[in-house]
């Protein structure tokens, strides 16, 4: 849930005339009416009929107004500001989650759009999320709003109620749910719909539909974690396209909800079984996969903070990795699906991915990045980011990266990598990475025991080893905690439970 600040000076007319950006956090970029292209968003600069603005993972953007009303956009937000006169205020939320608070003066003029609805505001304060599809999920707290659909038909929404509208039209207003509530099942819709889980979707699908929905991989139990509290862990494992899978995991401790997301994207449309795709994501001997990635992201958040990596291959296809002249990246062992245990490759082709733009976020700022062109053969071959983005080639400010202050306009460098076993019987890694700007980054892996704690660190070994590899080692979920200089005393706190991870072939 994103908090509201209005700032005194956004409510005199004096201050700032005119539409303009009053927050750019993260990747933020502004594209004008008149303008070249999409160039980072500034703080201040003005906005005119047609200018579009956009977010990106883990960043946040706000639009202010002369009235004092503003309108607050969340992480991968698409907006557009379609009007701002006298006689009407006008914007498009096309993705994303927008935050607006409408003052009086601006109440009779200011309308929102989305894909499949219109908003005429009455002066409110009211939450809008645009899904994918254009599904838009409304939430009024405060004051009048009246809702349209395609269709052309409208509904009063009142303080504390919840709307979904879709493609067929306004469903009924609900009552709010706590805030605490609200947030889970907010991020249980999100998930539902990336899946195709809704009950109106499943009365529609016939027989053959129902065998394909990702539905079939979806778990939820309660864990003990490393410090004996109890923690409630869902998993889903999704299809956003025809060419990606998503995996979701959940975790509910006490009032605390975090969770943790992996999207790959393939090089075409995975068949109905995705059994046979995701078992290659490690990689094929002799020949190249059927299907291989061609990118992926992967996402950490307690709610406040994140962790976002993400990397692009833009090659032709995959690469034999023991046949490329780098040690480093060489694979001994494959998994073989068939027999439950390890394949020995030494010596033999191993087709795999190499992602040759790279980029590793904190709370929505590159922290560090890699790039290389279309021709290398190794990732060892990328090369890392100084001052530039690894996918726009933008230059990077403080807005959009984690510079180092002893050198304006680069990034800070790791400086320092440690991996230790703070005990030695336990299954416990823990790794520390330091950078030139004296922040840091730490890592604490747990496979926990099954009654709770983390487990033996020999017993975990011998499930690692010999056959029967997945049926041993679906007894240790894992668990990692993250704490960061960035975080100001917070940290990410997450288990997954192996048997998903398996299934979806991430767990090798």
């Amino acid at each position: 849930m994103y908090r509201f600040i209005l700032l005194g000076a956004l409510n005199s007319t004096s201050a700032f005339a005119g539409a303009h950006v009053s927050k750019a956090e993260g990747i933020v970029e502004l594209r004008h009416t008149a303008g070249p292209g999409w160039t980072p968003a500034r703080a201040l600069e003005r906005l005119e009929a047609g200018d579009r603005l956009r977010t990106g993972l883990g960043a946040a953007a706000a639009v202010a107004f002369d009235d004092g009303t503003e309108l607050q956009l969340g992480p991968d937000a698409s907006f557009v500001l379609d009007e701002d006169s006298a006689q009407a205020l006008r914007a498009t939320l096309d993705l994303g989650l927008l935050r607006a608070r409408v003052t009086p003066q601006a109440a009779g003029r200011f309308r929102l759009r989305t894909p499949t609805c219109t908003l005429f505001v009455r002066g409110t304060d009211f939450e809008v999320r645009v899904l994918a599809g254009g599904r838009t999920l409304v939430e009024l707290y405060q004051g009048a709003l009246a809702v349209e659909d395609l269709l052309g038909n409208q509904t009063q929404l009142l303080p504390n109620e919840r709307l979904q509208i879709d493609v067929r039209g306004l469903q009924a207003p609900e009552r709010r749910l706590s805030r605490r509530e609200t947030a889970v099942s907010e991020f249980r819709a999100l998930v539902r719909a990336e899946a195709a889980l809704d009950a109106s979707h499943e009365r529609e699908r016939d027989a053959v539909g129902r065998e394909l929905r990702l539905a079939e991989l979806q778990q939820g139990r309660a864990l003990v974690d490393v410090a004996g509290l109890r923690v409630r862990v869902e998993e889903y494992l999704t299809r956003p396209r025809s060419d990606q899978f998503k995996l979701v995991v959940l975790n509910e401790r006490r009032r605390e909800l975090g969770w943790f997301f992996y999207q790959g994207t393939f090089n075409r449309s995975l068949p109905g079984d995705l059994s046979v795709p995701l078992s290659q994501l490690p990689g094929c001997a002799d020949a190249a996969c059927d299907w291989f990635l061609t990118g992926y992201t992967t996402g950490r958040s307690n709610g406040v903070d994140s962790i976002v990596e993400r990397a692009v291959s833009t090659l032709p296809g995959p690469v034999d990795v023991n046949s490329n002249g780098d040690a480093g990246d060489n694979v001994a062992r494959l998994f073989d699906p068939a027999t439950d245990a390890f394949l020995d490759v030494t010596g033999r082709s191993v087709f795999r991915t190499v992602f040759n733009q790279y980029g590793f976020y904190v709370n929505g700022r590159l922290k560090a990045g890699e790039s290389a062109g279309n021709n290398i053969t190794s990732e060892s071959q990328r090369v890392d980011s100084v001052n530039t983005d690894p996918f726009t080639g933008a230059a990077l400010t403080d807005a959009t990266a984690w510079l180092d202050p002893a050198f304006p306009g680069q990034l800070a460098t790791l400086g320092g990598h440690a991996e230790t076993y703070p005990a030695p019987d336990r299954a416990h890694k823990q790794i520390y990475d330091s950078y030139s700007d004296g922040s840091f980054i730490q890592y604490d892996d747990y496979a926990l025991d099954p009654d709770g704690g983390s487990a033996s660190r020999t017993e975990f070994g011998a499930a690692r080893t010999g056959t029967a590899y997945h049926s041993r080692i679906l007894s240790f979920p894992y668990q990692q905690v993250v704490t960061s200089s960035h975080f100001a005393g917070r940290r990410i706190d997450l288990i997954v439970e192996p048997k998903i991870l398996v299934q979806a072939g991430l767990l090798q």
